[in-house]
């Protein structure tokens, strides 16, 4: 969308959970670079197509694969995937030199990661600011869908393909109502109240998530409809009592 960020979304499940094959499931799509483990240096790399927007979004598939890195290594990965995320980054001094990236577009960032590194983690990105820049989904099985996973297996099923996410060729710039807009505010409050937060990124980040809902049902104005559909996934938003599928 014109005059919209890429949302970050973390998803944050127990292992054997499919979080890497949700994110797989769209591993053929053009603006999406995919890594299992990842330095600051490496992401230097894609500077010119991050300029270009060739690449909107860096997909780790497990987060807890940077926490076996050393402390100061990992932290310094975070805080670079930081501010690719908010504020851009105008120079970075790294061991290998200084780079100026003065007027860089933002990226996104989708992840994977356990709930025990993620609440391990929990308090140092919050006072790094990390935490507010992705939204963070939180999910568990109930029994009836662990029955109809071993089912599944059992039958021999297969994964689905991949797919590849068919994005405009230009930016669209889509209207938001001011009526629906409000629906969208009083959203993003209710999460920024489960973390203590004024709440501005996660009202930025609903904003464009909506506009992306319209859009992708094939409309440039967001309805009610899409108000609603993105108000229902409130449930996976909420860190202290996780969604249950």
């Amino acid at each position: 969308m014109k005059d919209a960020n890429p949302v970050s979304v973390i998803l944050v499940a127990s292992p054997e959970s499919a979080k890497s094959q949700v994110l797989l499931h769209f591993r053929n799509t053009s603006t999406l670079r995919y890594y299992t483990d990842v330095t600051a240096k490496a992401l230097l790399t894609l500077r010119p197509d991050i300029e270009s927007k060739r690449v909107r979004h860096i997909v780790l598939q497990d987060l807890n694969v940077l926490a076996t890195h050393k402390s100061w290594v990992s932290e310094r990965i975070f805080a670079f995937l930081a501010c690719l995320m908010e504020e851009g980054i105008t120079t970075l001094a790294d061991p290998s030199g200084t780079f100026d990236w003065k007027g860089l577009p933002k990226i996104g960032l989708l992840a994977a990661i356990t709930p025990t590194q993620y609440y391990d983690r929990r308090a140092r990105w919050s006072r790094m600011g990390f935490i507010t820049r992705f939204l963070s989904v939180h999910f568990t099985y109930t029994e009836n869908t662990v029955n109809t996973v071993h089912s599944m297996i059992k039958q021999g099923h297969p994964l689905p393909d991949a797919v590849s996410e068919p994005l405009p060729d230009e930016e669209v710039e889509v209207h938001l109502p001011e009526k629906t807009a409000l629906l969208i505010l009083e959203a993003a409050v209710k999460v920024s109240n489960l973390y203590q937060t004024y709440g501005f990124r996660f009202h930025k980040q609903f904003r464009a998530l909506v506009k992306g809902l319209a859009l992708s049902r094939g409309h440039t104005e967001v309805t009610a409809d899409d108000a609603a559909e993105l108000i229902s996934w409130l449930q996976f938003f909420n860190h202290k009592n996780p969604a249950k599928l």
